[in-house]
């Protein structure tokens, strides 16, 4: 994201938000590779052949493992990443002065419901609003965010001009 006195237009903070939805899903599909590798950790059966006392070499537990690995520390480096963005998408989201418009932008984009990320009408729910109006508050917050992002490039350049003139 750009830094905190740039201004982002409506566009780029709806896709900034659909980024931490991304990214969100992106460790959900993680974690569920993890879990089906797992699963391929357990026993399948034992078969009981008369001349074979030995492993056999179709044995892949430490392919499996390796594969673990190698998705846990992608889902650890996802994880940090999702928490930063999410660290932005919260400051930028108190900023918002209704309440109605900072719920939904937190239900929608900052929380997962039973592990799954909200629809529309999810979020109405938790509202208790139609999906319709959820969508609208989601809308008048996109923009007033982006109207408080200009007020804060214009302040700090303000400022910027006001120290300026001291010297």
């Amino acid at each position: 994201m750009k830094g905190e006195t740039n201004k982002m237009t409506v566009k780029e903070l709806k896709q900034f938000f659909k980024d931490i939805r991304k990214e969100q899903e992106e460790i959900q599909q993680i974690k569920d590779l993890i879990q089906q590798k797992e699963l391929n950790l357990l026993p399948r059966g034992i078969t009981y052949d008369k001349d074979k006392v030995q492993v056999s070499p179709d044995d892949k537990f430490s392919e499996i493992c390796a594969a673990i690995s190698d998705l846990e520390m992608e889902l650890g480096q996802s994880i940090m990443i999702l928490a930063k963005k999410q660290i932005q998408a919260e400051q930028l989201i108190r900023k918002l002065e209704d309440a109605n418009e900072r719920k939904v932008m937190r239900y929608y984009y900052l929380t997962m419901f039973d592990g799954q990320l909200p629809t529309w009408v999810q979020v109405g729910i938790r509202m208790n609003y139609y999906e319709a109006y959820v969508k609208k508050l989601h809308g008048r917050a996109l923009l007033n965010l982006a109207k408080i992002q200009q007020g804060d490039s214009e302040q700090a350049a303000g400022q910027g001009r006001m120290s300026g003139r001291g010297k």
